[in-house]
């Protein structure tokens, strides 16, 4: 009784940590631009004198390039024409923003300057790799990486025959410096901002020149603010990214509201909420108090991943939030696998301790197996994506380990104290442990002679799944109509307005008026901005941004030339343009996807190669296949909307067929080592495959039911943005849950039972001996006695951690 209560107290504790802490995890969270909105900058872009044409695309992914380097992973950018570009994303902190700033307007060559207006190259005073950041102790510094000590001492020469003996020690160093910049029409009596604005170092090389690192370290920007070890990264990565190659100038910048809407982040807790709990109230309906061990064991490890992913800058966005599903998932595919286990050791005979102890231990490497492939593969996005597939990549990578080191651990941990009471002892029913008797006369699928009907069946399925996918692919991608793209996908319009004229001083006075005229123009926003300025006579005067966004490019002749008219009449240099707006990235993102889907394929079968043996690689292998064509396909067959996360539908569909697939293959090996028998027969084969698949179906449809209940509330309360996700995500998840047993189960035993892999002699010769010296090497000589020295100390048990053996 007393364990019991125990057990009790322990999940209560674990329930109200989880629960007190909620709010303060998810108040430390960081918002994506869908869930917190965030800043818009806007950039003209210009060509250098006698420099490239602008293109505006290049340039958007040399931008998204620098933000990734800023952990800014979720930018939003529009091309404008191709004079315009338009940056958001969600910073949560003014130093996040100004960070992000320095990344992007940074461009151009470096010039090293004197006082005097001695000058040399860039490219000929530092390395390639122009700034480092150094550290003096737990601060950071940026540095500027000299080539080497001749160029040092040669404008080190120069700057000491200044004229003035106070800058016999200073260098400047200018970004885009033209020939008739100087320092005196800079710093002098009648400064030049702008020209005054391309310094971006005043060195005293006396100070800051470091002889062991051949490097200028700076403690200071250009206006005198010392750096922190963030800014110091960003003035680094600025300096060290690739130059644009045309003029790049700030004009003003916008705040911006949450895409999904104000209450989308209570829409997405409250589906959530209803998902986790229908789930829970399944799970302790079926496995009673196990079910809630589970429960609360799954909500931990949520809990953890959401606190880690945000203290390491990732953002709550819909990528994390299909990333969860996924670990949701791992989490119910971990604890119906360890509960289903233990009822086989009940099944023959043990006691409930017992079996429980064993039930874990078998269980093991099929939770290792399935943890360690999302992980990886999940590490792999991360590393090799930008934007928003690290988010996704960085969220499963925790949620694999979270779920491993906690709900696994945990599970184990409170199944001790409770199959150890002796209140529950005799009471397996009590755990929705109890043991229903098998029919006697089960259905084998995989019999002999029914292996190839089956497997007939289910390749005549998948076939006419790839033939359809194929076809609508090639099809639809022939005619260049190949998604149905919508939201920052589709190529929209915008109308910008540049006037010095004062008729309108704010948006509303604006709106009313262009309302009043009654185009046919659908606009989805607008941002008026009034910037103040100063002219060559010091008089202050304010030129206004106007920028209408539009369903579509307008481009009716009539309401350009009225529209046009309406500012030039009062203001001869007001500028009208009407640009088709492109988002950047598009490309990128979606190859992105397409490359860590095939990587999952990729991984899972060499790891399943590994574990398992080519055979049953193979056969898992056709699944992954198949199911990734179907789910790449679903939004061209059905014409699904298809925007910027469509695509995790189908990854995330991907993650969790390669773990729910080891489930048979684990339990298959295990069966095997249980029958005691070396070297099984076809028939054999086919009967243990066919028992192991009675076993783990259990498994299988608790994660179907599992990622139906996460796709089907997620979809309905979230909203339409996220609808084609989780109907991608459930529709080749479950297609992938069923060619488990129809194709991949009697596609291995058919190539099992028919290919025989022969060895050469020569070859099992060569490992025979790399072993047997390997054994010297290492001095291993087989197993030895144990011997106990009653004198050392002995290890602490640990319940539910070290005490099974």
């Amino acid at each position: 009784m007393r364990r019991f209560f125990a057990f009790i107290i322990m999940v209560v504790s674990i329930v109200a940590a989880i629960i007190f802490n909620t709010q303060a995890v998810m108040d430390g969270r960081l918002l994506s631009l869908e869930y917190g909105g965030g800043r818009e900058l806007v950039y003209s872009l210009t060509q250098r004198e006698g420099g490239q044409q602008v293109n505006a695309e290049k340039i958007g992914d040399n931008i998204l390039n620098r933000l990734d380097k800023a952990g800014i992973r979720n930018a939003d950018i529009e091309l404008v024409g191709n004079d315009q570009i338009r940056i958001t994303f969600a910073a949560q902190t003014t130093n996040d923003y100004n960070n992000a700033r320095t990344l992007i307007e940074a461009n151009g060559s470096l010039t090293v300057c004197t006082y005097d207006d001695w000058c040399i190259s860039g490219s000929r005073f530092f390395k390639n790799n122009v700034a480092s950041v150094y550290y003096s102790g737990m601060n950071g510094y940026p540095g500027l990486n000299i080539k080497n000590t001749d160029v040092y001492n040669e404008i080190k020469t120069h700057a000491s025959e200044a004229s003035d003996s106070n800058q016999q020690s200073m260098i400047y160093v200018w970004e885009n410096k033209l020939d008739s910049d100087t320092y005196q029409g800079a710093f002098g009596d009648d400064p030049d901002e702008e020209m005054a604005k391309k310094v971006i170092g005043a060195i005293d090389i006396s100070k800051n020149y470091n002889e062991n690192l051949n490097a200028l370290i700076l403690g200071s920007n250009a206006s005198g603010v010392a750096f922190t070890t963030s800014t110091a990264r960003a003035w680094v990565n600025a300096r060290n990214a690739e130059d644009y190659g045309v003029n790049i100038s700030y004009l003003y910048e916008n705040n911006v509201d949450a895409s999904f809407g104000a209450k989308a982040m209570n829409y997405t807790l409250l589906a959530s909420g209803i998902a986790l709990s229908l789930i829970a109230i399944l799970l302790c309906i079926y496995y009673g108090f196990s079910g809630l061990i589970a429960s609360v064991s799954i909500g931990g490890g949520i809990l953890i991943d959401i606190l880690v992913f945000s203290f390491l800058g990732f953002e709550f966005s819909p990528a994390a939030l299909i990333g969860m599903v996924v670990t949701v998932a791992l989490g119910i595919y971990i604890s119906i696998n360890y509960f289903e286990r233990v009822k086989d050791e009940l099944s023959k005979g043990r006691v409930i301790s017992k079996a429980n102890q064993e039930g874990y231990r078998k269980s093991f490497a099929a939770t290792l197996d399935s943890c360690a492939i999302v992980f990886f593969v999940a590490l792999f996005g991360f590393l090799i994506g930008k934007g928003v597939i690290k988010t996704f990549g960085g969220v499963v990578t925790i949620g694999a380990l979270a779920m491993f080191l906690i709900t696994n651990y945990l599970n184990k941990w409170m199944m001790y104290w409770l199959t150890t009471s002796s209140t529950f002892a005799k009471n397996n029913g009590g755990f929705g442990l109890k043991v229903k008797k098998e029919p006697e006369n089960v259905k084998n699928l995989y019999a002999e002679g029914k292996s190839k009907k089956t497997l007939v069946k289910g390749g005549i399925v998948a076939a006419a799944i790839v033939v359809a996918s194929v076809a609508s692919l090639i099809g639809f991608g022939v005619t260049g109509n190949m998604y149905s793209l919508t939201g920052s996908y589709t190529g929209s319009g915008r109308i910008d307005i540049k006037t010095t004229d004062e008729t309108y001083l704010d948006k509303k006075s604006f709106i009313e008026d262009f309302d009043q005229k009654g185009w046919d123009i659908e606009y989805t926003d607008v941002t008026f901005n009034r910037i103040e300025g100063t002219d060559e006579y010091d008089e202050t005067y304010y030129t206004t941004y106007i920028s209408i966004a539009t369903e579509k490019l307008v481009n009716d002749p009539v309401v350009v030339s009225e529209l046009t008219d309406m500012f030039v009449e009062k203001d001869d240099n007001a500028i009208v343009s009407f640009n088709k707006v492109k988002p950047s990235g598009i490309d990128h993102t979606v190859n992105s996807i397409y490359l860590v889907l095939g990587l999952t394929a990729v991984f899972a079968t060499v790891y399943l190669l590994l574990r398992y043996g080519i055979f049953v690689a193979l056969a898992a292998l056709s699944d992954m296949v198949v199911s990734g064509l179907l789910g790449v396909a679903i939004p061209v067959l059905f014409r699904l909307p298809f925007n910027v996360y469509t695509g995790f539908g189908y990854l995330g569909a991907m993650f969790v067929i390669s773990f729910a697939s080891i489930s048979l293959f684990a339990r298959n090996k295990d069966v095997i080592k249980d029958s005691k028998v070396k070297k099984p027969t076809s028939e054999q084969r086919a009967e243990i495959l066919d028992q192991s698949r009675r076993l783990t179906l259990l498994t299988v449809l608790g994660c179907g039911i599992a990622v139906t209940i996460l796709s089907i509330v997620g979809a309905a309360i979230i909203g339409e943005e996220m609808l084609s996700t989780f109907i991608i995500f459930l529709i080749t998840s479950a297609v992938g849950f069923a060619l488990i047993y129809f194709l991949v189960a009697p596609l291995y035993i058919v190539v099992r039972t028919r290919i025989k892999l022969k060895v050469s002699p020569k070859v099992s010769n060569f490992f025979a001996k790399v072993g047997e010296k390997l054994k010297k090497v290492f001095h291993i000589n087989g197993k030895k006695k144990v011997v106990v020295n009653k004198n050392e100390a002995r290890e602490t048990v640990v319940p539910g951690i070290n005490e099974y053996r």
